[in-house]
């Protein structure tokens, strides 16, 4: 019986599909831990706590847009009148020549604010920089765990149990 890639049947471990599954896991398991990758996903946390503080600061300089403000305030009260409709019919279903109307404003203004963020978050250099570097951390642990299949296939115990198992 295989549970969470150990062999817990004596029996079974003379299986050689299970030793090479064994093996495989246990490499994986090596691989997934290794100091690369473990460096590589601790590169991945930093880079986005740091482009995540960079794009707080650009997007708290929005609140002294006076356009960002008022839609923002005028989505939120809209929301609120679409809230109460909602609470209003509970227990059934509100209106669609009510909801609608009301969802398609607050979808206007929220598009309003969601453009100006961009621009906000596209103009700050200090988040553009911290960006590129998460992405080449992200991509950087996606081409370690690309490669994780040909390592495991090139391991030698990983072979020899292949080769065990052909026999």
């Amino acid at each position: 019986m295989l549970i969470a890639g150990f062999i817990t049947d004596t029996a079974s471990a003379n299986d050689p599909r299970r030793e090479l599954l064994r093996i495989r896991l246990t490499i994986e398991r090596e691989l997934r831990n290794s100091p690369d990758m473990l460096d590589a996903l601790k590169n991945v946390a930093d880079a986005r706590l740091e482009y995540g503080e960079h794009r707080k600061i650009a997007l708290s300089r929005l609140e002294m847009d006076s356009d960002y403000r008022r839609a923002r305030v005028e989505a939120d009260e809209v929301q609120a009148k679409l809230d109460a409709v909602y609470h209003q019919y509970r227990y059934g279903v509100a209106p669609q020549n009510v909801t609608h109307p009301l969802a398609r404003q607050i979808l206007d203004l929220r598009g309003v604010m969601s453009n100006r963020e961009h621009e906000a978050l596209i103009q700050d250099i200090a988040t553009q920089e911290t960006r590129a570097i998460f992405l080449d951390a992200a991509r950087a642990v996606i081409e370690l765990r690309r490669r994780i299949p040909q390592a495991i296939r090139n391991d030698p115990r990983f072979r020899h149990a292949l080769e065990q198992m052909k026999l």
